[in-house]
């Protein structure tokens, strides 16, 4: 018997929807907006495509091979530990609910995405990077921000709860709101309660002689937003669909974030201290080359289209993930670690293992 709730879409063959989901098929549990639970794999709230047996829980994305993925982890393999969100827990790390790419004894808890050089990063969080405690599903939470439930950027010891974006300089952010600032309170869903304003319920305040073209939110303070960006602040130049420029940062087409000065063109994410971001890649830092896509240039690195977190000194090419330690990563393969050269597509090359295509 099929059952299908409040607008979920196509529960067959059995299967199991709840409040949104799609496609549950051949006896698959799909709940609260998942998708896809295929061949008795388990998925639950918001996940996707639990294959083969894996445990997927709460928004998780492809738990395969038996591996341990809850809450919106995403690919957990190989028996590796991953739960809540996490994604690609490998080689031992410890990634808890939700984070991502728990390496080098970092600890991620609960969402967090790329806890590295032993920050400590919880619930939902993303890069925290250099001791910042982030909580949550907050994102960014650098130099010791405190981020909680679901905030973005508490940066300088903001803090964020519950859903909120950009805490900063000691605003209190509540239960989905964005961007208090200054001591503002924002509360359920507000953005932008800046210099003391109270905000509630779904409220927006775009203020200080703003720019806003087609779509674009919240340009403060001069800054120019165009066709659907965000948060263009303090002089910073957002075009088409980018996010937050800050500081004099040039952002166009969809990037996030450039501060102080750094580069950012098409799509690319959070270019910090002169790092150069090109064409989608995310966080270029410390003189760090990002190209096309690639995310997460440290140290020196070299990232070109697509790539993910080149390190030390790591080649990562098109659509490569995870080169480090001087790995080659070629087209598309992933996780190429110590040495290892993996060619076109093949994934998890390790300590001079050669894959290929």
């Amino acid at each position: 018997m099929q059952t299908a709730e409040a607008g979920y879409s196509h529960a067959r063959d059995g299967g199991v929807d709840e409040s949104g989901p799609s496609q549950a098929r051949d006896g698959g549990v799909a709940e609260a907006g998942s998708s896809h639970a295929k061949d008795g794999g388990i998925a639950e709230v918001g996940s996707s495509h639990a294959m083969d047996g894996g445990i997927a829980e709460a928004g998780s994305s492809h738990a395969m091979d038996g591996g341990i993925a809850e809450a919106g982890s995403s690919h957990a393999m190989d028996g590796g530990i991953a739960e809540a969100g996490s994604s690609h827990a490998m080689d031992g790390g410890i990634a808890e609910a939700g984070s991502s790419h728990a390496m080098d004894g970092g600890i991620a808890e609960a969402g967090s995405s790329h806890a590295m050089d032993g920050g400590i990063a919880e619930a939902g969080s993303s890069h925290a990077m250099d001791g910042g405690i982030a909580e949550t599903g907050s994102s960014h939470a650098m130099d010791g921000g405190i981020a909680e439930a679901g905030s973005s950027h508490a940066m300088d010891c903001g803090i964020a709860e519950a859903g909120s974006g950009h805490a900063m300089d000691g605003g209190v952010a509540e239960a989905g709101s964005s961007q208090a600032k200054d001591g503002g309170v924002a509360e359920a869903g507000s953005s932008q309660a800046k210099d003391g304003g109270v905000a509630e319920a779904g409220s927006s305040q775009a203020r200080d002689g703003r720019v806003v073209e087609t779509g674009s939110s919240h340009a403060m303070d001069g800054g120019v937003v165009e066709a659907g960006s965000s948060q263009a602040k303090d002089g910073g130049v957002a075009e088409t669909g980018s996010s937050h420029a800050m500081d004099g940062g040039v952002v166009e087409a969809g990037s996030s974030h450039a501060r102080d000065g750094g580069v950012d063109e098409a799509g690319s994410s959070h270019a910090r201290d002169g790092g150069v971001d090109e064409a989608g890649s995310s966080h270029a830092r410390d003189g760090g080359v990002v190209e096309t896509g690639s995310s997460h240039a440290r140290d020196g690195g070299v990232d070109e289209a697509g790539s993910s977190h080149a390190r030390d000194g790591g080649v990562d090419e098109a659509g490569s993930s995870h080169a480090r330690d001087g790995g080659v990563v070629e087209a598309g393969s992933s996780h190429a670690m110590e040495g290892g050269v993996d060619d076109a597509g093949p994934r998890h090359a390790m300590e001079g293992g050669v894959d290929e295509a």
